[in-house]
């Protein structure tokens, strides 16, 4: 992995009306856009993609870390902090999916 950063976390979903969704950091910068119309205006998506997209885009930063973690702990070899690293992991995963799915 490099070392470039990436806006400060957390990052939230910024829902500025039924059409525009915004990704943004703990300082209020925006970082991301979910667009929802094409060039000619029409809908591309439907509100609940939408939104499970943008909230995928927020959680970036934890799953990013998350991942990092569970990296470091294979390469330590310590398989009591791999089978941790692992088990945290997939909870963590697991509540992910459950809130996209609502």
């Amino acid at each position: 992995m490099g070392n470039t950063a990436h806006s400060k976390k957390p990052w939230s979903v910024d829902i500025l009306d039924e059409e525009n969704v915004w990704i943004m950091d703990e300082d209020g910068n925006y970082i991301a856009e979910i667009v929802s119309r094409d060039e000619e205006g029409r809908f591309v998506d439907d509100p609940d993609e939408r939104m499970a997209n943008a909230e995928l885009m927020a959680d970036a930063p934890v799953l990013l870390e998350r991942l990092s973690e569970l990296i470091a702990a294979c390469e330590e070899g310590d398989p009591e902090n791999i089978a941790a690293s692992v088990e945290f992991s997939r909870r963590a995963t697991r509540c992910h999916i459950r809130n996209f799915d609502g």
